[in-house]
């Protein structure tokens, strides 16, 4: 793995290595070399109103070292910082750690700081389809990044479907809202002053897919995890069959999904790609585990057990696409070198340890076993010695 070495004093600048890259069974020296006069930030910070912000949280963020302090200001709305280097930027924790208001080069610089005046910004969700205010689990958002992480929460009435949010400055953001039964929606606004009030803001009504999960009998399968990754979802979502092996997404776009349902000694079920249509409605998938083949093996480095060692099993796509990959699972060696993945169901799959990959095919019957080789570390070959061409 790939390390930086940070290290921090308290009356001296922070300093921090490049990059040190560790082998497996290696070692490594480095130095770090500490600044040597500590940089000194302090300031007042007021209301737009003149009067002093009292209690106001700072953040001090050193982009070199990765380092960060945090203060609050006094009853006069004084901060003060100690113990940086050149490079600094200042920002407000919460929402406002988005914005770079202040900078210095230190050593012993003052920076005053002038908070804008705060708004109240009103709006409200509407169906896209029929106009009429949205008013069941809503929430809505206003951020500086269309990823829905950090913002302002809107506080919402339920029956008009009416939100606000209170406490934004001036500028450009995002807003996101979301609805049970709708498609997350984000679109850049710009407040002003003259402009609190976005009117109606409408969203879409999405796609529900559902369906049941049986066992290779037909028998309901409870408590089966199901998994879909698409194009609203970074790190995918999942929901767990009822009692009667049903499941249920809804909110959803239309698009390509990927599609795993799991369940504890069932072979997994996957799909590399489901179609959602873009025009809404709904859509059904059934699906039927079956009991599975397990696969196992060893990595090796001669004759010693390579522990700790990642393997990855994708399913292959004998398609237009030689390689094409879905990801199914993975796991870690034990202390014996040995691998364990106790339920597949027939098919083609790649096995991928290291650098070294293999396609295997599994049928019904007994287990399978893959082993590897472990190359151990990758050395260059050292250069050979040049003759001296002067005798």
């Amino acid at each position: 793995m790939y390390y930086r070495v940070i290290a921090t004093h308290e009356e001296l600048p922070p300093g921090a290595t490049g990059l040190v890259n560790l082998m497996e069974g290696s070692q490594a020296g480095v130095d770090v070399v500490l600044g040597e006069e500590a940089g000194v930030l302090s300031g007042t910070v007021t209301r737009a109103d003149g009067t002093p912000a009292v209690g106001v949280e700072l953040r001090a963020f050193q982009h070199l070292t990765r380092v960060q302090l945090t203060a609050k200001t006094d009853e006069h709305g004084r901060y003060y910082f100690s113990g940086f280097a050149p490079g600094l930027d200042v920002a407000f924790a919460g929402f406002s750690d988005l914005d770079s208001l202040a900078g210095f080069v230190p050593p012993n610089k003052s920076a005053d700081i002038r908070l804008p005046s705060e708004l109240v910004v009103r709006g409200r969700l509407t169906d896209a389809r029929t106009g009429l205010p949205i008013f069941w689990k809503k929430r809505v958002l206003l951020s500086r990044d269309p990823a829905w992480h950090r913002g302002f929460e809107g506080v919402s009435a339920a029956p008009s479907g009416r939100f606000e949010v209170k406490g934004i400055w001036p500028g450009k953001y995002f807003l996101c809202a979301r609805a049970w039964g709708y498609v997350p929606t984000c679109r850049e606004v710009k407040i002003e002053p003259e402009r609190c009030d976005l009117g109606d803001v409408p969203i879409h009504r999405g796609i529900t897919l559902r369906g049941a999960v049986e066992s290779a009998d037909g028998a309901p399968m409870p408590n089966a995890e199901v998994f879909i990754h698409g194009p609203q979802f970074y790190d995918g979502k999942t929901v767990y069959s009822d009692r009667n092996g049903r499941y249920r997404f809804k909110g959803l776009a239309g698009g390509s999904y990927q599609f795993r349902i799991r369940a504890d000694g069932w072979a997994p079920f996957y799909e590399k790609a489901i179609e959602l249509p873009a025009k809404g409605g709904g859509m059904t998938k059934d699906a039927r585990l079956v009991k599975g083949v397990p696969l196992s093996g060893h990595v090796r480095h001669g004759n010693k057990p390579v522990t700790r060692q990642i393997v990855v099993l994708t399913g292959c796509d004998t398609g237009v696409k030689e390689w094409a990959q879905t990801w199914i699972a993975d796991t870690n060696t034990d202390e014996t070198g040995g691998f364990l993945f106790p339920h597949l169901a027939p098919g083609e799959y790649t096995v991928r340890c290291g650098l070294e990959r293999r396609r295997i095919t599994v049928t019904t019957g007994n287990g399978l076993v893959c082993d590897f080789d472990w190359p151990g570390r990758f050395e260059l070959p050292k250069p050979e010695a040049k003759s001296d061409p002067g005798g």
